[in-house]
C-alpha cells in the first residue's frame, strides 16, 4: 500500500488541512479521499509526486437518490377510470 496525502481546497484557493490515507493505486486513492472529504475539492499527492487535482465528486447522497421506474416502452399507459 502507498501512503497518500490529501489536501481540501477551500473557496479562496488555499489548504485547508492534510488527510493522510493509504490505498493500493492512485485512482484507489482518489476514491477514498473523495469519500472522508465528502467530495469536495482536493488535491491528492503521493510523497512529492503531484496525483490529482479533483475539484469535485458526486455527493453519494446524491447519487444514490432512487427515483420511480419507468415503465417499458411497449407497456401501454393504464386505462382512464370511468365514473360509477
Amino acid at each position: 500500500m502507498r501512503r497518500y496525502h490529501a489536501f481540501p481546497i477551500g473557496m479562496d484557493g488555499r489548504f485547508l488541512a492534510v488527510t493522510d490515507l493509504h490505498a493500493e493505486d492512485d485512482r484507489s486513492a482518489i476514491e477514498i479521499a473523495g469519500v472522508l472529504l465528502k467530495g469536495g475539492p482536493f488535491e491528492l499527492w503521493a510523497g512529492g509526486k503531484f496525483v490529482a487535482r479533483v475539484d469535485n465528486l458526486p455527493s453519494p447522497a446524491r447519487s444514490s437518490t432512487a427515483e420511480a421506474p419507468s415503465p417499458p416502452d411497449d407497456e401501454p399507459p393504464p386505462a382512464p377510470r370511468l365514473p360509477g
